[in-house]
């Protein structure tokens, strides 16, 4: 995996991987997590909607996590990876809470690996213009054309059904 080999080389440089539901994205993004953190760097691996529900999370004073701490954690790894980035309803609250991230780690230089079922031009509606902006400023963009790994799934698994 050269992303992986040359990781340091990228200075800051994002990524954005972006293909057909059931690809294998999420997949390569999980094996990069796994593998610069054997290399010691601190990678955080975070699906969009599931992020922006535990920030709304803190919003109740039980909750034990707060928004400060998610913050921290996103703009201080080495490598944050938002998966499935456009799959939100996009809100004003969305917008501003995607470019606090975005524009956080674009200030401090760090990269970001971005994965989305959309075409990046569609990006630019879901997380806003000036979160748009900066991911396209920073990130080499690259299409995933594999086939679906989850229709192969249900093909293989109706055609052990047909032949029992």
């Amino acid at each position: 995996m050269k992303y992986v080999k040359t990781f340091k080389e990228w200075d800051g440089e994002s990524l954005m991987l972006w293909g057909d539901p059931g690809n294998g994205k999420t997949h390569l993004a999980a094996a990069i997590v796994n593998e610069l953190s054997k290399k010691g760097y601190i990678v955080v691996f975070q699906s969009v909607p599931e992020l922006l529900q535990r920030i709304r999370r803190t919003f109740n004073s039980e909750n034990k996590e707060n928004e400060t701490q998610i913050m921290r954690a996103l703009l201080e790894c080495d490598l944050l990876i938002l998966d499935d980035i456009g799959a939100e309803k996009t809100t004003e609250w969305v917008e501003e809470k995607l470019f606090n991230i975005i524009d956080g780690r674009y200030r401090k230089e760090l990269p970001t690996l971005y994965t989305s079922n959309l075409e990046p031009k569609e990006l630019k509606n879901q997380v806003g213009k000036r979160s748009y902006d900066r991911m396209v400023e920073t990130s080499l963009t690259v299409k995933n054309e594999a086939a679906s790994y989850r229709r192969e799934i249900a093909k293989q698994r109706l055609q052990r059904f047909i032949e029992a």
